[in-house]
């Protein structure tokens, strides 16, 4: 009661603030563990004990005497309210991160995957430096194959953001993926590991991409 509230967790911070609201700290009394009812129920009872258990029934004894009477352990006065505290509590807090990607539209917006490929590859010319672009209007394979890595890529980016973030700062990712050994390759996409990791074979090879189902790439 006597506590600076913010080291307390929300739910219990915010009844705290209540009770500071509308009493004053000097009012309540310690209730000794002896003569705590709520103790009964915490360390168990038998039901023939609890029949004629005169704590649980009745509550502590001393309520029956005259205030005066009652234990002299009264709370005092709050601590600094406009401060910290040192031994303030530390809350976990959980990392949101959202992503808006508009190229993921695509996915949306044209049942064709083929297609969704080819307009990322043709985005890809337009960034292009002129006298690197390719003669030919066909898109070939190599185009082909680097439009569904970036595609895997921005797809995993919205679905994943917490635990590519995770990842990118040498922190575990959240538990229910982490028997899957999942890591970022050296062009950031989300893999998940396996026996093959090692092998002398492609890292496209090796490992599969990541997806979630469902997700929009499905």
């Amino acid at each position: 009661m006597n506590f600076y509230i913010h080291r307390w967790a929300t739910f219990i911070a915010n009844r705290t603030s209540l009770i500071h609201d509308l009493t004053l700290p000097a009012i309540w009394r310690h209730v000794p563990t002896k003569e705590n009812p709520v103790d009964c129920a915490s360390r168990g009872l038998f039901p023939s004990e609890l029949l004629n258990h005169l704590l649980w029934w009745t509550g502590p004894s001393f309520l029956l005497s005259p205030p005066d009477k009652w234990p002299k352990l009264l709370l005092t006065e709050l601590e600094d309210f406009n401060g910290p505290s040192s031994q303030e509590a530390r809350v976990p807090t959980v990392l949101t991160v959202t992503v808006d990607i508009p190229i993921i539209d695509l996915l949306n917006r044209m049942s064709s995957l083929q297609k969704i490929l080819r307009v990322i590859a043709y985005c890809f010319r337009f960034f292009k430096p002129r006298s690197d672009a390719p003669t030919s209007y066909i898109i070939n394979a190599a185009e082909l194959t680097r439009s569904l890595s970036a595609l895997v890529y921005l797809v995993q980016r919205q679905t994943f953001a917490v635990e590519i973030v995770a990842l990118s700062n040498g922190l575990p990712c959240s538990k229910s993926l982490r028997r899957l050994d999942l890591f970022l390759d050296p062009v950031g996409v989300f893999r998940v590991g396996c026996r093959l990791r090692n092998a002398d074979i492609p890292i496209r090879a090796q490992t599969s991409c990541f997806v979630a189902v469902p997700s929009s790439f499905n």
